[in-house]
């Protein structure tokens, strides 16, 4: 069984020690920097057209999808310690060792690590249920899943962004153009790959 799923397991064991080891287990792997893909997706809000993702980077703000399954309504923020520019363009870093307190307890007990899809079959009972479906991924993947009601239209501040990745051959002109304001605003250095 792949470590990642016997933590999760753990986490939600009877055993207060199984618990506590499960925590320390778990708190090595949310210390260090990780990778998000930016959307340049837009939508339509009262009639105007709206960038949610590069919205969000500007306020310094992590960006949330909304899961709604089975009755229960969850943000996800899907982040990984290895970008694929093959998949995705334009990939901001954050810095997760520069949370202060508040920050590290919310997101702490809100982070997991991916699981298989063939994995989440095992958990049959809710609540387990419903968090095991959200957290498949691929190895080296992570989710942080909020309820919610904790995000403001779906984000949270967090202004630890240290890096841009992008591929400019897979953007246009007015995207690269985007990201070099982004990173000026934010003051993070671009790293241009071909």
């Amino acid at each position: 069984m792949q470590k990642s799923l016997q933590n999760f397991i753990d986490l939600f064991s009877n055993n207060d020690s199984i618990v506590q080891n499960a925590l320390k287990e778990k708190q090595k792997w949310i210390l260090k920097t990780f990778f998000t893909f930016i959307d340049f997706s837009s939508v339509e809000k009262n009639g105007k057209k709206e960038y949610p993702s590069i919205y969000a980077l500007m306020d310094q703000a992590l960006h949330f999808e909304l899961d709604q399954k089975n009755g229960f309504a969850y943000r996800i923020f899907t982040l990984k310690e290895n970008i694929k520019l093959k998949e995705h363009s334009f990939y901001v870093g954050y810095d997760f060792t520069k949370m202060n307190h508040a920050m590290y307890c919310d997101f702490f007990a809100n982070f997991y690590p991916c699981i298989g899809k063939e994995d989440a079959v095992y958990f049959v009972e809710e609540p387990l249920k419903a968090l095991a479906n959200r957290m498949i991924g691929d190895k080296k993947e992570y989710v942080l899943i909020l309820p919610a009601e904790k995000t403001f239209d779906g984000n949270v501040f967090f202004p630890f962004s240290c890096q841009i990745i992008a591929k400019k051959s897979f953007l246009t002109e007015e995207e690269i153009q985007t990201i070099c304001l982004l990173a000026e605003k934010l003051t993070i250095e671009i790293e241009w790959r071909m």
